[in-house]
């Protein structure tokens, strides 16, 4: 790889990692996360590959810089939606089986007794 490609790549590889992470933990809406990381991406990968190889043509470049990058982006917007996933049901699975405070009553206030009668 040349310096220009490489550049694009490390690129690429953050652009993957930053819309994991906001997906992940939700930053913002994972749609708009994941509409601007597919752009991105693809942007990105059409780039690594036009500076990669001189040779290629940019309808080349283009056609498969969309199918490499929207395909990483994909597959990783589809890990953290897993695991976001996970995170949320067991976090609702938390709050419904979660104990009832227990309160101390005080037996001569609440109770009426037998013998108070």
């Amino acid at each position: 790889m040349q310096g220009a490609s490489l550049i694009y790549f490390m690129i690429f590889s953050l652009i993957i990692v930053g819309m994991y992470i906001t997906v992940r933990r939700r930053w913002v809406n994972p749609g708009v996360a994941a509409a601007v990381g597919i752009v991105a991406g693809t942007v990105a990968m059409m780039l690594t590959l036009s500076s990669m190889n001189s040779d290629m043509m940019d309808v080349q470049a283009i056609f498969f810089g969309f199918l490499i990058g929207t395909g990483f982006v994909v597959a990783a917007l589809a890990v953290a939606w897993y695991f976001h996933s996970n995170e949320l049901r067991e976090h609702y699975m938390r709050e419904e089986y979660a104990p009832v405070d227990y309160v101390e009553y005080d037996e001569h206030e609440d109770y009426i007794s037998a013998e108070s009668t």
